[in-house]
């Protein structure tokens, strides 16, 4: 069973939310594989993959000898090429070491691709590292390559670039399936200029031990930007980790496997702050 914490330490995974890593984690196989066992063969259906331990190898057959293209170690991921091209699978991938890999479906890969433009950004510079090499290829599957090469380099530079983005017409569908408004969403989005410009009270909550948000390149960020408004209260934890967990040295997914409860004195410093301003209110 794949959980939430095998996750995290694959980039395209790290950037989602808590909410929409746990659905991914929860509809993922989990495949295991010994040396030389073949995970993917290919022209099989196309899947997302990702290496959560151990090592695989991608094989290409070329005039009928199979060909070592890469190999895939731990926080790699595979198989959106495909994806992204409807195509089947292009490559074969078989076990090197003993392996474990989450394998996520096709629907449930677009779903995080138009949900997190992050990860939709990943995904697109993964794409064009991979057309390159493919385009190396020779046959069939390195001419096609050659040909959707400049497209799929435009594109992932597109995506990324609002000036671009705002010339494109709105029902343009992009990488990952996808309009032009949804990525010009992202890159316009101010998280921290949004919040100084609402009125209503804001309540920070850290974990001091949290390293997927952290203290030095989140929470600072965040009270740099809120510095000298109103209402903002911000407590910290400094045993809590990112599910204000209390623990101790340095954090690790292996944190999120033990079992444990929150903190009390989150459950009591959101408690008192609600208090507070609905007593305010009432003045």
């Amino acid at each position: 069973m794949i959980m939430p914490a095998d996750l995290v330490d694959v980039p395209v995974f790290a950037v989602l939310s808590h909410a929409q890593l746990s659905r991914i984690a929860a509809r993922a196989a989990d495949i295991h594989a010994n040396p030389g066992e073949w995970i993917v063969n290919e022209g099989d259906p196309a899947y997302f993959w990702a290496v959560l331990s151990g090592e695989v190898e991608a094989v290409k057959t070329v005039a009928g000898e199979p060909r070592q293209a890469t190999t895939f170690d731990p926080g790699e991921f595979f198989g959106e090429v495909p994806l992204m091209l409807t195509a089947p699978a292009l490559m074969g991938v078989r076990a090197l070491q003993p392996s474990r890999l989450a394998r996520v479906d096709p629907i449930d890969f677009h779903a995080m691709v138009t949900e997190c433009a992050d990860a939709a950004a990943l995904l697109a510079q993964a794409l064009v590292r991979q057309i390159r090499y493919l385009a190396t290829l020779p046959g069939t599957i390195g001419a096609n390559a050659q040909a959707e090469e400049p497209d799929i380099e435009a594109e992932a530079a597109e995506v990324g670039n609002a000036a671009t983005l705002e010339k494109d017409k709105p029902g343009m569908v992009l990488m990952g399936g996808v309009g032009p408004a949804y990525y010009l969403s992202g890159l316009r989005y101010n998280e921290v200029a949004t919040a100084r410009s609402v009125p209503q009270p804001l309540l920070f909550l850290q974990g001091d031990r949290d390293y997927q948000v952290t203290v030095a390149q989140d929470l600072d960020v965040w009270l740099k930007g809120l510095k000298g408004r109103p209402g903002v209260t911000v407590v910290q934890f400094p045993k809590a980790d990112h599910l204000f967990l209390d623990g101790s040295g340095p954090p690790t997914p292996a944190d999120y496997e033990k079992p444990g409860h929150i903190d009390p004195k989150v459950i009591a410093a959101i408690a008192a702050w609600v208090d507070r301003i609905e007593h305010a209110a009432h003045r």
